[in-house]
């Protein structure tokens, strides 16, 4: 199964941390070598629909949404995710409480990718 890949993988992997400032508006960017990941921390307020958006530039890039905790799990409850082979993601969710989401984005390209993250 491909998640169970992806969370064995993110053991291997360098991974980046990077958090937005508040709930709603948000803007991040950074720059991933070839199958490596970045860990994207999202504030969302009670009952918010987030719409997510990632750019990339020129190759493919996977992103996974995960929320809350789950136990024995490293990154919380599976949402959603857009795995398709172009280069970014566009995710949409709800949120059951004022919480905070985790976006996993990774790059699959054979060379650095240079990525940016927005919510509206």
């Amino acid at each position: 199964m491909k998640i169970a890949g992806i969370i064995l993988a993110v053991a291997a992997l360098a991974v980046a941390a990077v958090s937005f400032a508040g709930t709603g508006s948000g803007f991040s960017e950074g720059t991933l070598k070839p199958q490596c990941m970045a860990r994207v921390s999202i504030p969302v307020a009670a009952k918010e629909a987030i719409s997510i958006q990632v750019r990339g530039n020129g190759g493919d890039l996977d992103c996974y949404l995960y929320r809350g905790k789950e136990p024995g799990q490293p990154f919380g409850k599976f949402v959603t995710r857009d795995d398709t082979s172009k280069d970014g993601c566009d995710l949409r969710a709800t949120s059951v409480q004022g919480e905070t989401f985790l976006l996993l984005v990774q790059n699959t390209s054979n060379h650095d990718e240079h990525y940016t993250v927005s919510t509206n």
